[in-house]
This record gives C-alpha cells, sequence and structure tokens, in this order.
C-alpha cells in the first residue's frame, strides 16, 4: 500500500495527489509512466533505426504516424502535454537524423 501523495503507477498510468498550482486545493493526477514513455520512445527508435534506411520516407512516416497515434489515443485523458511535446520532439529528432542518414549514403 501507498499513499496517493506519494503515486503509484496503475495500467501504465502513474496516479498521484497534488497542489494545484496557484491554490491550495489537492487533485488527483493522472499521466503516463516511466516506463510508457520509455516504451514508446524505443517503438520510435526501432523504426527509425539504420536497418529500415531501405524503406521509403511515406512507409516510415505512415508506421510511425500509426504507433504515435495509439500511443497517444490510450493517453489522451491523462496530463500528458508536456509528456506529448517529448515524445513529438524525439520522434522529429530521429525521424531527421533517418532522412540525413539515407541522403547521406545516396551520395
Amino acid at each position: 500500500m501507498v499513499h496517493t501523495d506519494e503515486g503509484f503507477d496503475f495500467l501504465s498510468f502513474h496516479i498521484r495527489r497534488m497542489r494545484k498550482r496557484g491554490t491550495t486545493k489537492r487533485f488527483v493526477y493522472t499521466k503516463p509512466s516511466t516506463k510508457a514513455i520509455a516504451s514508446v520512445k524505443d517503438k520510435v527508435k526501432t523504426k527509425t533505426h539504420r536497418s529500415t534506411l531501405h524503406m521509403g520516407l511515406d512507409e516510415l512516416l505512415t508506421g510511425l504516424n500509426q504507433a504515435m497515434r495509439g500511443w497517444a489515443n490510450y493517453y489522451r485523458h491523462a496530463v500528458s502535454k508536456k509528456t506529448f511535446n517529448s515524445v513529438d520532439y524525439y520522434a522529429w529528432q530521429r525521424v531527421a537524423a533517418w532522412i540525413h542518414r539515407k541522403h547521406g549514403r545516396m551520395r
């Protein structure tokens, strides 16, 4: 057993009671767990690995979009704006590096 102020993970959500910024009221917040965030980043990393350079950009983006859309739909009811921005930035960086590697080898 754990107190809700300490927080706990359940069904890949991290649930914790915290004080709302600017008030004295306390609310229960849910956000994606650390393992869930690492899991989606691993999927992005796998899909943008060097071994996928044979794929076309449209094929890569379609696969990434499907994986990330499903993940985002599962966590859409959580407090996840910062998490979504972080995962989006990570995916953008991986895709940019994938494109750079692909075009660098073509020359």
